[in-house]
């Protein structure tokens, strides 16, 4: 490994370790942007993989077996998404290109059955393991994944990294290199189990903020996750019901909801949760 690309990784590593759970939207980015760095990767993608109960308004995907995914976030957009006519923001071009990738994905799947991989991976779940195409043995030259769904977003090859953190909670990082790269390697793959347990908070924060950890069972609405990162910021309830234009007794209900949902009896229980010790 070279001395520039050490340097940047203990940069992104300072950055990391020094998030704080208010500002995790940043630190997922800059674990997504060490990930790539580390396996020489064209872009990352994080999934959030959850076999429990759910709320009706998250977005989701039902994979197999019970199991679906709650979130996706990439480190990158692809440029063709981007409308030349309509200024777009980051979040809006992310929806879009999930929301079209989700559609096609899912489509070809319910018409010819699921991908080896993807099954391959919900097989394996209930441990912290990662994944390449060659672990299946299952040539996919002629599979639908790759002629016509990988292709067409430009992946030519792929590995899948998993971080378990119960019996229904698992957060994957989807790894790719672009059309004509060269395939991952054994190296590659090590390095990607590296970078799962090397950050084990990463994971944990980014699931104890949704809800979807094991002792909650019971995932955030969009609007209850909008608070989570101003209670741990020590806002004051008025302050909070001002920021998001809501009544302060409706602003209130909501965090007594959240209270409930994280089963504590105050901010400092609920701030305590994300500092506690981590196996």
């Amino acid at each position: 490994m070279n001395t520039g690309k050490i340097n940047k990784l203990s940069t992104l590593t300072s950055k990391i370790q020094a998030a704080t759970p208010i500002c995790t939207e940043s630190m997922l980015m800059h674990y997504l942007e060490y990930v790539r760095q580390a396996t020489n990767a064209a872009n990352v993608s994080w999934f959030a993989g959850y076999q429990g109960r759910y709320a009706n308004e998250l977005w989701k995907a039902e994979l197999l077996d019970g199991w679906k995914i709650m979130e996706h976030v990439m480190l990158e957009i692809p440029v063709e998404i981007v409308k030349p006519d309509k200024v777009m923001s980051s979040e809006e071009a992310q929806t879009e290109y999930f929301k079209k990738a989700e559609k096609e994905y899912y489509e070809k799947a319910s018409e010819r059955g699921v991908d080896p991989m993807t099954q391959h991976i919900i097989n394996s779940a209930g441990q912290t393991r990662t994944h390449r195409i060659i672990d299946i043995e299952v040539d996919l030259s002629e599979h639908w994944v790759k002629t016509e769904y990988r292709s067409s977003l430009g992946v030519g090859d792929r590995m899948t990294g998993v971080f378990n953190l119960d019996a229904e909670a698992e957060s994957y990082l989807i790894v790719d290199r672009a059309l004509g790269d060269e395939p991952f390697s054994q190296d590659n793959e090590n390095e990607l189990y590296r970078c799962l347990v090397e950050f084990p908070r990463v994971h944990d924060w980014l699931f104890l903020e949704r809800g979807l950890l094991a002792e909650h069972k019971n995932p955030l609405s969009p609007r209850h996750r909008q608070l989570i990162p101003m209670l741990l910021a020590g806002m004051s309830e008025k302050d909070i019901a001002s920021e998001i234009g809501r009544a302060f007794g409706t602003t209130h209900n909501y965090i007594s909801d959240i209270y409930d949902i994280y089963a504590v009896k105050s901010r400092a229980e609920l701030s305590s949760l994300w500092i506690r010790d981590l196996k």
